[in-house]
């Protein structure tokens, strides 16, 4: 028999508590740490992937990017829920490869998120700008430092909470609804 949880939180409820911390991060973050580039989104995005359907999925995807979209002002609206959409339907299907209650599941997926969601933002950026620049500098920092920073979040915020509290024990049809 699985570990009971110290704190018993309902599937609707974390995803409440996941929102609510990548929204007051996203909001307050910028105040102390304002160098640092972090998509707080992407765990609670991932999340969905193991509580909601694919549509729902999708669905909650595009509106934290029109979200993030209406919060930024450095570039095109519609940049952030576009790629966080597709993103989204990409990785969706990685559910199967990564069980839900291992501990590395979230920073490899937020890792894996983080990457191609800024190799689709730089593709459009590319497509509807001229003069996107591409060097080896963005290329050790963006695709390599910032996903892993992204992941070491995700591990930090929700990882070791999860070694702390416990979570419930898993039967063998839960994981594949």
């Amino acid at each position: 028999m699985g570990k009971k949880p110290l704190i018993y939180v309902s599937a609707n409820g974390e995803l409440a508590l996941f929102f609510l911390a990548a929204l007051l991060l996203t909001l307050f973050s910028p105040i102390f740490f304002s160098s640092y580039k972090v998509f707080y989104f992407i765990p609670f995005l991932i999340r969905t992937f193991y509580l909601k359907s694919f549509e729902e999925s999708l669905w909650i995807s595009c509106l934290c990017g029109i979200l993030l979209d209406l919060l930024s002002s450095n570039v095109r609206f519609g940049l952030h829920a576009l790629s966080y959409t597709v993103t989204s339907a990409l990785l969706y299907s990685q559910k199967r490869n990564f069980f839900e209650d291992n501990l590395s599941t979230l920073p490899v997926l937020t890792y894996l998120y983080s990457f191609s969601t800024t190799i689709f933002q730089i593709v459009l950026l590319m497509i509807l700008q001229k003069g996107v620049a591409l060097s080896w500098e963005f290329v050790k920092i963006d695709l390599g430092f910032l996903p892993f920073q992204d992941a070491l979040y995700s591990f930090i915020c929700f990882g070791i909470p999860k070694l702390i509290f416990g979570q419930p024990a898993k039967k063998g049809k839960d994981y594949f609804h």
